[in-house]
């Protein structure tokens, strides 16, 4: 019985695998997503925290990787959803820093300026204080953009002590440093500002504890350097009953939440820089949540007309007529947040 040879089958080699596409970058995008990243390292050193890649990567939507690539300019991938995803973010950052934070001048915001001017005149320690919702945050943030130099650190509940406060001066004025504990930061921190004439201001100082506030008194004598504290009043009844650093306190100043006629035209403002198609129409309702007692004032507007938007937006892309109206949308979004509406409906018997 012959057999037939077969012929063996030699397998197709695999194609060779494709080069990698030398891609390039939108020079407007990469200059301002660059700009970008200095903005947030410098707000997150504020907070005591590093921005990292890793944070930038998670607000773009992409992997760590991809953002290296890009950021040196030279990715081996088509950055165009990354682009897009960057703009969308910068354009975010732009509402908020103009809009969501209401930085307008105010009769807060002056105070607070020339409380800041006058610390700096005399290198002395200051207290501007007030209710939740007054403005104080908002000068705040106003006073140092438009005061690079400043020194602007945020307390949180968990960030009572002297030490604490020392960590966070570290890391805005060095937020790569290493190997500073907590013996080395004070002497570095006198160091680097003794006479140099910059503010510090430390927001939320009412968080602060005791020891902390005479440490920061402490360093001002040390350094000759103004230093601000912003807060409630608790602030100013702790600091009162040492006299000896009350006799220490160069300026105090209340920041008071507007009234009447006064507190309208801050509203009316505030709405013309977030909706100034729906200004008009939610005038009314946006001052009634700015005169309630103990309910945020302006930032209790702030957070409504976000989410106003937010909600005629969505009723927009879906079709819903009763959605885009701004004064019912402005209700809902008041009914949302938890404090006290306007004009809830009674609740109804199960």
């Amino acid at each position: 019985m012959s057999t037939t040879p077969q012929t063996a089958v030699t397998a197709a080699a695999p194609p060779p695998p494709a080069q990698p596409t030398d891609y390039s970058v939108d020079t407007q995008t990469h200059s301002d997503l660059l700009a970008y990243i200095e903005r947030r390292r410098a707000y997150y050193a504020g907070k005591g925290r590093q921005y990292r890649y890793s944070d930038l990567a998670t607000e773009l939507g992409v992997s760590v990787s991809y953002v290296s690539r890009y950021i040196d300019g030279k990715p081996n991938f088509d950055p165009t959803k990354l682009e897009k995803s960057a703009r969308n973010i910068l354009q975010h950052e732009a509402r908020r820093s103009t809009i969501v934070h209401g930085l307008f001048p105010t009769a807060q915001s002056r105070a607070l300026s020339n409380c800041a001017e006058d610390l700096k005149a005399t290198c002395s320690v200051g207290l501007i204080y007030g209710e939740s919702g007054s403005g104080k945050t908002a000068a705040v943030e106003m006073y140092a953009q438009a005061n690079p130099s400043t020194i602007y650190i945020a307390l949180h509940r968990w960030e009572k002590t002297g030490s604490e406060v020392a960590r966070l001066l570290c890391e805005f004025l060095d937020p790569e440093g290493r190997g500073r504990g907590l013996i080395q930061r004070p002497v570095w921190l006198v160091r680097q500002l003794r006479d140099s004439g910059r503010l510090i201001i430390v927001d939320n100082a009412d968080e602060a504890s005791y020891d902390a506030l005479k440490w920061l008194f402490d360093f001002a004598d040390a350094t000759n350097v103004p230093i601000l504290l912003v807060g409630n009043e608790d602030v100013l009844k702790i600091i009162r009953r040492n006299p000896k650093m009350f006799s220490r306190l160069g300026a105090f100043e209340a920041l008071n939440v507007p009234e009447g006629r006064k507190l309208r035209d801050q509203v009316a403002t505030l709405l013309a820089s977030m909706c100034p198609e729906h200004a008009d129409a939610i005038l009314d309702l946006a001052v009634e949540v700015a005169e309630r007692p103990h309910g945020g004032h302006l930032r209790a507007v702030v957070k409504r007309v976000i989410q106003m938007q937010t909600i005629i937006h969505t009723g927009k892309a879906n079709s819903k007529d009763s959605l885009t109206d701004p004064v019912a949308a402005f209700r809902l979004a008041d009914r949302r947040l938890p404090e006290p509406g306007i004009e809830r409906p009674e609740r109804r018997g199960k």
